[in-house]
């Protein structure tokens, strides 16, 4: 080994020695109870499953990780649009609740596990016709039966002047 190449491991050394206490800052992780570490080192998935809880090591410009929360995670939904059996259209605010069983599947298999819980401005109009459509036929049905019971009360009324002609006199 010549005097350079010494020169330099030497130099390299002392900078690991200098850099250690500070480079160990971005090494060692932690997570907590609920939570787990999925690591991935230069893009493929560690073996061993997820880290955690407790301290895990990195290795610098080498490994990237991903924390996943294990607790169970409220979501609002914002407010949407929904059809009652009766076919009224009310707004409903609603809360989503999910929890991560296994965080290799959440970050490795998901693009994306919180996602947004919409209903599309297509369906909520369709729907909304939908309701339309249907109180306007329980409208005209309710119509027909009005109409029924008249007709049934004429039919008795007239039964009751054949019956009697002195009632017909009477009333003329």
């Amino acid at each position: 080994m010549g005097c350079v190449e010494f020169a330099a491991t030497l130099g390299s050394i002392i900078l690991l020695v200098i850099t250690l206490p500070f480079s160990l800052f971005w090494c060692f992780k932690v997570v907590q109870e609920y939570e787990r570490a999925v690591i991935f080192r230069l893009g493929r998935l560690r073996t061993g499953g997820a880290r955690g809880p407790g301290i895990f090591f990195v290795l610098p410009c080498l490994d990237s990780y991903c924390k996943v929360d294990l607790r169970t995670i409220s979501f609002d939904v914002p407010p949407q649009e929904a059809l009652t059996k009766d076919s009224v259209t009310v707004t409903v605010d609603a809360v989503v609740y999910y929890r991560i069983q296994d965080p290799l599947n959440a970050v490795v298999k998901v693009s994306n596990y919180r996602k947004d819980v919409s209903l599309p401005q297509q369906l909520q109009r369709a729907m909304a016709a939908e309701a339309e459509a249907s109180r306007e036929a329980r409208a005209k049905v309710i119509a027909a039966e009005g109409e029924m019971k008249a007709s049934r009360a004429l039919k008795e009324a007239s039964d009751v002047i054949n019956e009697s002609p002195a009632a017909l006199q009477v009333i003329l």
